[in-house]
């Protein structure tokens, strides 16, 4: 709905800013002469949105990572009597991302109070009538055309407010997905090579065949000594459906790991 809202504004406005211009030329330049200051408060205001946003996601996902530990570890803090150690962990980082969210909110008020409020609200509108009251006691533009040029402003101005909203929005959820592209777009920080010491064949998007392990042993970094696959040998082949049996800790999830490369 956002992208929804964003076309129908810029179209509108567009469409706005052709009858301000067709009803009078020179009303219309003093309504623009916001524009620089306006789209120089949007860089600012989007730059400091967005860094705002990613850490208030942060923040928040750290939280709740230390809820979810405590939780599924209760009973190991409560034997070791750490209940207030915990919560005050949680109380922290509830508290980070409770003072970002208020420091979101003041960057909005402060964005909003100086672009909708003093500059659409009252500058604008102050020179508009004030200018063409001089226009129209000098005679170059009548009550009728004053009066529609102040009505088309008005829908102009309760668009472009529509605009910022949509704005808003799109910058704080460009904030919040950045993680999800950034998951999306790693790679993989050994290399092919350490895959195929291991003993896997790494199959590669253009190569097609069975999955072979030959002679495979495997340790997890943290116990060299211990040995989870000893001399393992089978192949997959396509098509077909292999089962891999045994008990529990012999080494089966370790299989489909290293066929992940996870």
């Amino acid at each position: 709905w956002v992208f929804r809202f964003s076309i129908e504004a810029v179209a509108r406005i567009v469409g706005v800013s052709g009858t301000l211009f067709h009803t009078d030329w020179r009303l219309a330049l003093v309504t623009c002469t916001v524009i620089p200051v306006m789209a120089a408060a949007n860089r600012l205001y989007s730059r400091l949105l967005r860094d705002n946003a990613i850490k208030v996601q942060d923040s928040l996902a750290k939280a709740n990572a230390v809820a979810q530990e405590v939780l599924s570890c209760f009973r190991i803090v409560y034997s070791f009597a750490n209940e207030s150690f915990e919560y005050g962990r949680y109380h922290k980082e509830v508290t980070k991302n409770f003072n970002l969210n208020v420091k979101q909110a003041v960057i909005d008020g402060v964005y909003y109070m100086f672009v909708s409020t003093f500059l659409m609200n009252t500058l604008v509108r102050v020179v508009i009538i004030g200018y063409g009251t001089k226009l129209f006691f000098a005679g170059e533009i009548d009550f009728e055309k004053l009066s529609r040029f102040v009505f088309f402003q008005d829908m102009l101005q309760n668009w472009c407010n529509m605009l910022f909203d949509s704005f808003s929005n799109l910058i704080k959820s460009s904030g919040a997905s950045s993680h999800v592209f950034d998951i999306l777009n790693r790679r993989p920080e050994h290399e092919k090579a350490r895959v195929q010491a291991l003993g896997v064949q790494a199959l590669g998007h253009k190569r097609k065949g069975s999955v072979v392990f030959e002679n495979v042993h495997f340790c997890y970094p943290a116990r060299p000594k211990d040995l989870v696959l000893k001399g393992v040998h089978f192949e997959a082949e396509a098509g077909k459906t292999l089962a891999i049996i045994g008990k529990s800790g012999s080494g089966k999830s370790t299989i489909i790991h290293l066929i992940e490369n996870f």
